[in-house]
């Protein structure tokens, strides 16, 4: 039986990519900071191992012996440098998979990760790929859209008040995806399903838009979802209400404002595409 690493548990994108190798058979070997989380995969049969992945002795520890790894950087909302911060991750990710000569290493990666400024947030993902890049370090950089888990905050809206406010623009179409499929294209490129290559896109099933994701909600609740778009003069007031690092909040206004002006795009590779609908996903996220 083959096992896989996977960082991230902890977060919706680690745990999906878990969650579909077990339930596809392969072994699984989870990276956790504190044991106390690798509980409940060690109760569904994963191996846990703590290592934070920062530590590359750790981590290379935590990554020998496995037929391949899923990693990311985590992001951080908290700190006055989270470009830098996942450049240093980045670094040492690659050094942890080179020494513990992995044969195969998938790394979550974004759409527009090919730009290395105007794209706020999504610059950690150019600098994890850069760190694998300039040390020559073999890997698959699986490139996700935009997450429908992004807008989980405003589920309550959504179900007491018909709400769906946005800071994207309602009508402008583009590909968004659930984690879940990130975990079955992860696990597809891991296993042999799908061709790995430097670069994989995955795209939404097709483009929607923010209006569609409202309808796909008014469908599964069986009343009026009312879309609200945020101009682009309200997102520095709205983003600064999410409790983020002040540094932060800017690089979210760049990124919204990248995915407005199209910066935020594709480049051209390889792509998968996942298989969940709109319809499909409200409904899991309403009824999970």
């Amino acid at each position: 039986m083959s096992l896989f690493a996977v960082a991230g548990v902890s977060g919706n994108t680690g745990a999906a990519v878990a969650n579909v190798l077990l339930s596809r058979g392969h072994g699984v070997r989870v990276i956790v900071r504190d044991a106390g989380k690798g509980a409940a995969w060690a109760a569904r049969g994963a191996e846990v191992v703590v290592a934070d992945l920062g530590d590359i002795p750790a981590l290379t520890q935590a990554l020998r012996g496995t037929d391949g790894a899923f990693l990311l950087s985590p992001p951080r909302y908290d700190i006055a440098d989270p470009v830098e911060a996942a450049a240093r991750t980045g670094t040492a990710l690659e050094a942890a998979s080179k020494a513990a000569a992995l044969p195969l290493v998938v790394v979550l990666s974004s759409i527009a990760a090919q730009h290395s400024t105007g794209t706020g947030m999504i610059k950690t993902n150019n600098r994890v790929e850069t760190a694998f890049k300039a040390a020559g370090a073999k890997a698959t950089f699986l490139r996700a859209p935009y997450f429908l888990e992004n807008l989980g905050s405003v589920l309550p809206l959504i179900q007491e008040q018909g709400l769906l406010p946005s800071l994207i623009d309602p009508d402008q179409r583009m590909d968004m995806i659930p984690v879940r499929d990130i975990g079955a294209a992860a696990t597809d490129l891991l296993t042999g399903v799908a061709a790995a290559a430097p670069v994989v896109e995955l795209h939404g099933q097709k483009p929607v838009t923010i209006r569609e994701v409202g309808a796909a909600f008014e469908q599964v609740l069986g009343k009026s979802v009312q879309v609200l778009g945020v101009p682009a003069q309200g997102w520095a007031e709205t983003i600064a209400q999410w409790g983020l690092h002040p540094a932060v909040q800017k690089e979210f206004v760049e990124m919204y404002t990248g995915i407005a002006d199209g910066t935020v795009d594709w480049e051209g590779h390889p792509a998968l595409h996942g298989a969940t609908t709109l319809t499909e996903w409200a409904h899991h996220i309403l009824n999970r």
